[in-house]
């Protein structure tokens, strides 16, 4: 992966728990009350370059309030806001639509006001012409999705939507940021998210304060401290990781290069043959980086250092074989209607360690589906296990029957037809980039 591939959050300690984001990708986040996902927003957008596009679309605030969340950011020359408020929730009501009669007229010329957000295809036509003045390396934030569904008066609209969005901000080589009150919405719902978006981050909130946990990480190996919620504090502008893990990463660090140094090893050669660099060593025997789980357990056998000690009795690797019951498979219908329901369900769990995407995708006698499985980029491998399906590639059509296979590289499908009598099985495999 190329370094102009890789985005930063905004904040640094994210970045290194996740290794930055990738272009294409989009980041749903789960949002409890009282956690100040707005600092988290204005950090992603504030770390734009000067000629970056940055496209903020809110159902939940007027321009106004926008402009005192976004401070400098609201300004900034490739700014633009897309205001579904003030025709929607706002009701076009005086107080807010004042806005447009400021005398700030270059203010106006960061604004589109969403004549009918309530109507989704008005909404998705302006999206769509966004995007394509825009182009790539432009950074969304969708404030809220959670508003969408408010508005449009139906969780499976704001769903669909965002199953449509989706893919095409991906081709567009765009970063999305998706926001939603955890609270107001079905865990069926946020799985179906989970299942089509590539990360997923939950920011939660307590008395004892705030914590960040990854819930899905588009297929990266990750490091151990990633794997357990982020204890994290804000003073209201910055936030900064507590220094809990601050002396668990200085922790490791220590035992790290008092090992090497015990078995007479330089930081080059223990980054062999852990399959590191000499300055990731470097940098985790400092307490600024963690090794990944994998690189902790090579660690421990090259070093022969007792795994409770490296763990400080608190992490257990993980199990390698992963099992899921057929009554746990996270189900997620990708057409709308109950005529011809097509159904996509995960082969594995959703926090396993993924260099692949397993689904067994249902679709009926006479289902049509004109969009991918999956939204991921990679090979993908399939396997007919029931019935007869007509795919089409590249604007060639294809027909395969049962205990046909198909293999595919570069080209995706473009629309999936179930044209025999009975409903078509399919398993559906994606090798992750």
């Amino acid at each position: 992966m190329h370094n102009s591939d890789l985005v930063s959050t905004g904040v640094e300690w994210l970045d290194q728990l996740i290794g930055f984001l990738r272009i294409g990708e989009n980041v749903v986040w789960e949002v409890e009350a009282g956690a100040p996902i707005e600092l988290f927003m204005r950090a992603f957008l504030a770390n734009a370059k000067d000629a970056a596009k940055m496209v903020y679309v809110s159902f939940n605030h007027s321009p106004v309030t926008m402009r005192e969340k976004l401070g400098e950011c609201f300004s900034q020359p490739g700014f633009i806001l897309v205001d579904c408020f003030t025709d929607g929730k706002g009701h076009g009501d005086s107080v807010f639509s004042s806005f447009y009669k400021t005398k700030r007229k270059k203010e106006l010329e960061h604004v589109i006001r969403v004549a009918k957000p309530a109507e989704v295809e008005s909404f998705t036509t302006i999206i769509n012409q966004i995007g394509i003045t825009t182009g790539s390396g432009t950074k969304y934030i969708f404030d809220s999705l959670t508003g969408m569904q408010d508005l449009w008066n139906d969780p499976a609209v704001a769903y669909h939507f965002f199953t449509y969005a989706c893919p095409r901000l991906y081709d567009l080589r765009t970063i999305a940021y998706w926001i939603l009150e955890k609270d107001a919405h079905t865990l069926s719902f946020r799985a179906n998210l989970k299942h089509v978006t590539q990360v997923a981050i939950d920011l939660s909130h307590s008395d004892s304060g705030h914590a960040l946990r990854l819930l899905k990480t588009g297929g990266r190996a990750l490091s151990a401290e990633a794997e357990v919620p982020q204890r994290y504090h804000t003073d209201g502008e910055s936030l900064r990781a507590t220094a809990d893990h601050k002396r668990e990463l200085a922790r490791l660090g220590k035992l790290i290069r008092a090992a090497r140094l015990n078995n007479n090893l330089s930081q080059t050669e223990l980054g062999n043959l852990l399959g590191v660099t000499a300055s990731a060593v470097s940098q985790a025997e400092n307490g600024i980086i963690a090794l990944s789980l994998t690189n902790l357990l090579s660690l421990a056998q090259v070093l022969e250092i007792n795994l409770a000690t490296v763990f400080n009795q608190k992490v257990s690797p993980k199990d390698p074989i992963s099992i899921i019951r057929e009554r746990d498979r996270t189900r997620t219908q990708l057409t709308k209607g109950k005529r011809y329901p097509v159904v996509v369900e995960s082969l594995q769990a959703e926090d396993a360690d993924k260099e692949l995407e397993a689904v067994l995708v249902t679709l009926p006698a006479g289902a049509v589906l004109s969009k991918p499985f999956s939204f991921r980029k990679g090979a993908e491998f399939g396997l007919l296990l029931a019935g007869k399906l007509e795919v089409e590639i590249a604007g060639q059509k294809r027909i395969l029957s049962s205990g046909d296979s198909i293999y595919l590289n570069d080209d995706v499908p473009n629309s999936w037809a179930s044209v025999g009598s009975e409903d078509a099985k399919l398993i559906w495999i994606v090798a992750l980039k």
